[in-house]
């Protein structure tokens, strides 16, 4: 079957076998690929898409096609047909679905060119350009409304992952019911004195002699009220 021809054979998404193209020279019409002379061998994946031009596949089969686990190349062609036949106003419909999709694909001949399949989607959507070939021009009012869409989209995005926040905030157990016990650090009381000395030499040397003497006038003053109440 062609999908199975799409497995065994595509390797990348460009519409030319790497090396064969030929750019020195080429401007104008010819530089947008629009002479023969300028191309150079068209890539399996680019002949296939043309038979499924051909062959008219049903919504059916094109759904499969996107949601392919045998093969990205068979998903990528599938959107790559839905970027050239759809028309314009029901892109957004087809792809919005995918714009998060975090499955990759490096579609350059030759590798380099990583991307998931959400930033593959959104290159179709906002440019016209593919690797030296052009998509059909998206009219002005259409572009405006996916522009005003992807805005949209972005806000709902921030407005949900607030929510989720702050439902994490107020579903946090306080830590009395969670049974954990505060660390409280001890208090340290200082005299004025040190508050106003601490690094002085002779308030360290003096300071803990005056707290001791202080200790003991208090424990003989408790031992004296002690012996009065007898």
């Amino acid at each position: 079957t062609l999908v199975e021809q799409i497995f065994y054979q595509v390797k990348h998404l460009e519409p030319w076998e790497k090396g064969t193209r030929r750019l020195q020279g080429m401007t104008g019409m010819c530089g947008g690929v629009r002479g023969v002379g300028a191309g150079g061998v068209v890539s399996s994946a680019y002949c296939l898409l043309f038979r499924l031009f051909n062959l008219r596949i049903s919504r059916k089969q094109l759904i499969s096609m996107l949601n392919s686990r045998q093969s990205v190349y068979i998903r990528g062609i599938g959107f790559m047909y839905i970027r050239y036949t759809q028309p314009p106003a029901d892109l957004w419909y087809w792809l919005e679905p995918y714009l998060d999709d975090d499955s990759e694909i490096d579609p350059r001949s030759g590798g380099g060119d990583l991307m998931s399949f959400g930033q593959m989607v959104r290159t179709m959507i906002n440019k016209l350009d593919w690797y030296g070939t052009l998509f059909p021009r998206i009219p002005v009012p259409i572009q405006k409304e996916i522009d005003e869409k992807f805005a949209e989209r972005k806000k709902q995005q921030l407005m949900e992952e607030e929510e989720w926040q702050a439902g994490n905030s107020s579903e946090k157990p306080p830590i009395e019911e969670t049974g954990e016990v505060k660390k409280e650090l001890p208090k340290v009381s200082k005299c004025k004195h040190h508050l106003r000395h601490h690094h002085c030499r002779k308030h360290r040397k003096n300071c803990p002699a005056k707290a001791k003497r202080l200790r003991e006038e208090k424990e003989k003053n408790k031992k004296e009220e002690h012996t009065d109440e007898k």
